[in-house]
């Protein structure tokens, strides 16, 4: 069971870390492409997105540490992620004062000028892991995920917000 456990939490930190490499990369791409300015609004996006997946690659890789016996300071752990989870409603939260303030410079061009669609798509996309990772469980990538969906109907509690209600990690 725990060798399970193990394998898991190492493919997720794994992979979200990957997820923040490449999607970095893709939002440098798009700056050099279009240019700052005209893709500010899907940097900001994809930025929010990388924000969240790399505390989500923290997160499963201290969460694996514990597992093995090797995490240290479980409450300092913790107390950062109470304060990322600020971090992330700050930088939600400025999105539309970003989008006001550069519609007004864009008038004319708003949609051509700013990649409208691809960056509100970034942007739901990044409070969507916000909300997996802090609230409730929005990905569902196993039997027993699934399982639990199909019995109770309803999403479950993330498990860093399960780890903030116990105060353990």
């Amino acid at each position: 069971m725990k060798d399970q456990l193990v394998k898991r939490l190492t493919e997720y930190y794994k992979l979200e870390r990957f997820h923040v490499i490449w999607i970095s990369l893709f939002g440098l791409f798009l700056n050099v492409k279009y240019g700052w300015r005209p893709s500010l609004l899907l940097t900001y996006g994809v930025g929010l997105i990388v924000l969240v997946l790399a505390q989500g690659t923290y997160y499963w890789r201290r969460k694996l540490a514990t597992v093995q016996g090797e995490g240290h300071c479980p409450e300092r752990v913790l107390r950062q992620f109470h304060r990322y989870q600020w971090v992330n409603v700050g930088v939600i939260a400025a999105y539309p004062v970003l989008v006001l303030l550069l519609k007004n410079e864009f008038e004319d061009t708003w949609v051509a000028q700013t990649h409208t669609g691809w960056a509100l798509f970034a942007y739901a996309f990044g409070v969507a892991e916000h909300v997996n990772y802090y609230h409730v469980q929005l990905m569902y990538d196993n039997r027993n995920d699934w399982r639990f969906l199909r019995v109770y109907r309803r999403l479950k509690v993330a498990a860093l917000r399960k780890d903030f209600k116990t105060n353990t990690f």
